[in-house]
């Protein structure tokens, strides 16, 4: 009987412990997966401003740019949201930021004189930092991607950990019942 009861506190300490690692797996997974997501967003609507760089005409296009450029602004933010405290995508992110800023001071002054010379010096500085920006974005979703795979392998083998605990849980109570049974029946067999 106290043998039963070391295992049933056991199976109950193991079952306890696999959940938990499996639960921190899933979270774990969601966020790889929110930040990736967000990454990808982030590197579209960097596609989307160098395009609307390249197609760039005075004086329509400055501000088809510059709601371009608030919109990959707002789509870092929203991925920062995805990213934990401490996650190397915050840094990265940051840094995107800063090149961004460097747009943003070459874009006031393109803004300051609409000519089509200074369009002319802008535009390749304009391109060098959302290139920048860009190479940057690439490298970040690299380092994450890895990060994202990482967690799908984790969660994995946090699966297959519970379900191992969980046969093995099985086969032990079965065990233990077969032993009771045999018991009992040898108890009723000698009265």
């Amino acid at each position: 009987v106290a043998a039963l009861g070391v295992l049933i506190i056991t199976v109950q300490v193991m079952l306890v412990l696999a959940y938990r690692n499996l639960g921190k797996t899933t979270v774990t997974y969601g966020t790889a997966t929110d930040v990736v997501t967000g990454l990808a967003r982030v590197q579209r609507e960097t596609l989307e401003l160098a395009i609307e760089l390249e197609r760039l005409r005075l004086p329509d296009g400055l501000d088809k740019l510059a709601v371009r450029r608030g919109l990959v602004d707002q789509q870092i933010e929203v991925t920062l949201g995805s990213v934990p405290p401490g996650g190397v995508e915050r840094e990265g992110l940051g840094r995107a930021r800063r090149q961004l800023k460097s747009f943003d001071a070459e874009l006031a002054r393109l803004r300051a004189d609409p000519t089509p010379a200074q369009l002319a010096r802008s535009r390749p500085v304009l391109e060098r930092h959302v290139d920048g920006v860009q190479l940057t974005l690439k490298e970040l979703y690299d380092v994450s991607e890895i990060t994202f795979f990482g967690s799908i392998n984790d969660a994995l083998h946090a699966r297959t950990n519970l379900e191992r605990v969980l046969i093995g849980t099985s086969g032990a109570t079965l065990t233990v019942a077969l032993i009771l049974a045999l018991s009992l029946r040898r108890r009723a067999n000698r009265t």
